[in-house]
């Protein structure tokens, strides 16, 4: 059971530092220059919890852990923890290059409203697993 969680875990965290590249670079080549960081953001993180929901269920089913409120905890947590990891893995690489800060940068830059609106995007990313089963629960009441 533990290697089917961590399984999904990193599944699910591989799949949202994916997208979240993807939606990240026209966030911010494309959006963010038009109408600012923060609206740029908030308008990102609604797609992203979309996409994030999809994969969630995807890897739930995927890693047989439907329906074990538990296991979808730990797997949320752990991919939000992968999550952090790779973001600040990312930035490291990509600082340089002048395309994103740097990872130093990354890690202090908590200052910033846009980086809040990320930051609580990405929490609720972790528990979107949990989440989506406790609502699949209640909806079979």
């Amino acid at each position: 059971m533990a290697i089917r969680i961590c399984m999904a875990a990193l599944s699910y965290a591989l799949l949202g530092l994916v997208a979240g590249f993807v939606f990240g670079t026209l966030r911010v080549l494309v959006i963010a220059p038009r109408i600012g960081e923060l609206a740029a953001v908030s308008l990102e993180s609604p797609v992203m919890l979309a996409v994030s929901a999809w994969f969630a269920i995807w890897c739930a089913g995927r890693f047989h852990l439907k329906g074990l409120n538990g296991a979808l905890l730990a797997m949320g947590l752990m991919a939000f923890l992968l999550l952090q990891g790779g973001e600040i893995l990312l930035a490291g690489a990509f600082g340089p290059l002048g395309f994103a800060e740097n990872a130093v940068d990354y890690a202090v830059s908590w200052h910033s409203p846009a980086k809040w609106v990320g930051l609580v995007a990405q929490v609720i990313f972790g528990f979107l697993p949990y989440l989506l089963a406790k609502r699949t629960d209640n909806a079979k009441r």
